[in-house]
């Protein structure tokens, strides 16, 4: 092995970054002498890695945001190609941004024919009507798949595709500090009404298609129920343009506080995403949606349709999807309305015996995201294939 290996990441969107970061922290322990270089956000850069492009230059959200930009990622994409045969990493490790990073390695093994080791962490499986496509891509060119998912380990393996799992890293990176009694003290929250936070998602355009819906729904519920406070859990980052929109309405903002605002809310309204199942493992019953634009509302039909031809079940929420069937209500884009928003959260509200039923079904779940130490483990076998 070299005395000072070199790896290249690649990661396009935040929540990747932030998965891969948490590894690095771990592999630098193991390997404290690599030279890494890649793309991603800032919390790579603070662990060494030099970045040639970060989330601005990269993260694009929905199909229709990305025409804009093409022009930009062909020429990232290009220069990434260049990097690759200038540096000659002795290995490149992805993280989801499937569009980008599939594309990547097609090219680099089947144009450039470099014979460079490939990691794929978090490989992308999930799409209705890609899925097969890209699991062929992935056993054609990807040399050693890390999914996030039992349920991915096990089709990777079915199409022959190399997959080690070593569990999901919310099994281990949830911490709660503050009991609800000390959280409704701190945030000077009312002793006798019933908490529900709202998520409205961390995109910037998550929170324009959302937001809207939210606050429509709080209105009606505002009207029917005196018991009731509202939350909005966020990032820092958010809070400015958060605050603009919510002037008017009766909802405190809690920022950078997210698990311990979960743990003490009644009930939640969440935009679809990785929190479906930070509310399952923290026990909170929820609703979840997701508000789109026209056109991805007109493509999601598209893609329900195509689901239901394949006789695939179109969920949302990833606890859904994990257990196969419906366990939390949720509302596709096309169908998000406050009505339905309200209508949904309102049945919560009135029928709390529902709970223990909902909750139990939670524990079925949790064992399906594996073993504690995801993010270690994980670090210690890019190390081994790297000392190989």
């Amino acid at each position: 092995m070299k005395a000072s290996p070199k790896i290249m990441f690649l990661a396009g969107e935040t929540s990747s970054s932030v998965h891969l970061s948490r590894v690095i922290h771990h592999l630098k322990t193991i390997l404290p002498n690599a030279i890494m270089l890649g793309t991603g956000g800032d919390d790579m850069k603070k662990e060494g890695v030099y970045l040639y492009y970060t989330m601005k230059d990269l993260e694009v959200m929905g199909l229709f945001n990305i025409l804009p930009r093409l022009f930009s990622l062909i020429k990232i994409f290009n220069h990434l190609l260049e990097v690759v045969e200038t540096e000659k990493p002795d290995i490149i490790v992805l993280a989801d941004y499937p569009g980008f990073n599939l594309r990547f390695i097609k090219k680099l093994k089947k144009v450039k024919k470099l014979n460079i080791p490939i990691v794929y962490y978090i490989p992308p499986i999930k799409s209705i009507f890609t899925g097969k496509r890209k699991i062929r891509t992935l056993h054609k060119y990807v040399d050693y798949n890390i999914p996030l998912f039992a349920k991915e380990d096990a089709l990777l393996k079915k199409y022959h595709c190399k997959s080690h799992f070593f569990g999901n890293p919310l099994v281990d990176g949830m911490h709660i500090s503050l009991t609800k009694q000390e959280f409704i003290t701190k945030y000077n929250l009312p002793e006798n009404k019933r908490i529900v936070s709202l998520f409205p998602g961390s995109r910037h355009s998550e929170l324009v298609h959302s937001i809207p819906f939210l606050l429509k729904t709080v209105a009606k519920l505002t009207a029917k129920y005196d018991d009731l406070t509202f939350i909005m859990p966020i990032s820092a980052s958010n809070t400015p343009f958060v605050k603009s929109k919510l002037s008017h309405y009766p909802i405190q903002i809690i920022t950078d506080d997210t698990y311990n605002a979960i743990n003490a809310s009644y009930v939640a309204l969440n935009m679809s995403g990785t929190l479906t199942l930070e509310l399952m493992l923290l026990n909170c019953i929820s609703v979840t949606f997701y508000a789109a634009s026209f056109l991805e509302n007109l493509f999601f039909r598209f893609v329900v349709f195509l689901a239901h031809i394949k006789k695939i079940k179109p969920f949302i929420s990833l606890t859904n999807i994990l257990n196969d069937s419906l366990i939390v209500p949720e509302v596709l884009p096309y169908k998000v309305t406050p009505a339905t928003l309200y209508k949904l959260i309102a049945l919560y509200l009135d029928h709390p015996s529902e709970f223990p039923i909902i909750k139990k079904q939670f524990t079925t779940i949790k064992p399906l995201l594996g073993s504690e130490g995801a993010y270690q483990n994980t670090a210690k076998f890019i190390a081994k294939l790297i000392q190989i």
